[in-house]
């Protein structure tokens, strides 16, 4: 039998120390570069990204990375290296909303 996995949002280091705190077996957040949840400073930054990982992990829990944003042709260079970053990062697994980008 499968187990049912609660997964919660995670807009920034705050909310998910809160959402691992209170149960959630899994996360997800981005940083603000491809991430579709940029508020004007109160996202997470490469750092505070990397110590939620951190912090789940040590407990148990899982972190997905979002890269949920649209590039342009423009951008394909920068999404690349935004890529390798998070990849540095050791998420679990990346949540990708646009089929090019896989």
């Amino acid at each position: 039998m499968k187990k049912v996995q609660l997964l919660s949002p995670a807009g920034n280091l705050t909310k998910l120390k809160i959402a691992i705190n209170y149960g959630a077996d899994a996360v997800y957040g981005g940083v603000s570069h491809f991430s579709l949840r940029n508020r004007a400073g109160k996202e997470f930054t490469l750092e505070s990204f990397k110590e939620g990982i951190e912090y789940a992990h040590e407990r148990g829990k899982k972190v997905y990375a979002t890269i949920n944003g649209f590039p342009f042709n423009s951008q394909l260079k920068l999404l690349e290296n935004h890529i390798l970053k998070m990849a540095e990062l050791s998420p679990d697994a990346f949540i990708i909303a646009t089929p090019g980008v896989v």
